[in-house]
């Protein structure tokens, strides 16, 4: 981890403690139902809904970084089946 990050970091969780300030420092994001296996299990790969654009995609991300975000997972569907 860069030094930088580190000291941001530990900005906000000062900013979270000791200030009561609320900041999200993580987020869970399901980027696409799409997926290439049909797991029992998993129902994701059976919803049909319309995918965001790449532009509304780094939009969201940039609102995630600009809101506190330090950590984001990505569920559900396989990420990599998007075209881009």
């Amino acid at each position: 981890m860069k030094l930088t990050a580190f000291f941001s970091i530990a900005r906000d969780l000062t900013r979270v403690k000791f200030f009561k300030k609320k900041i999200p420092m993580t987020f869970s994001w399901v980027v696409t139902y799409r997926c290439n296996l049909s797991c029992k299990y998993c129902g994701y790969w059976r919803e049909k809904t319309e995918e965001l654009s790449t532009g509304q995609i780094f939009l969201i991300l940039d609102g995630i970084k600009d809101a506190g975000g330090r950590w984001i997972s990505f569920t559900a569907g396989e990420p990599l089946m998007r075209d881009h």
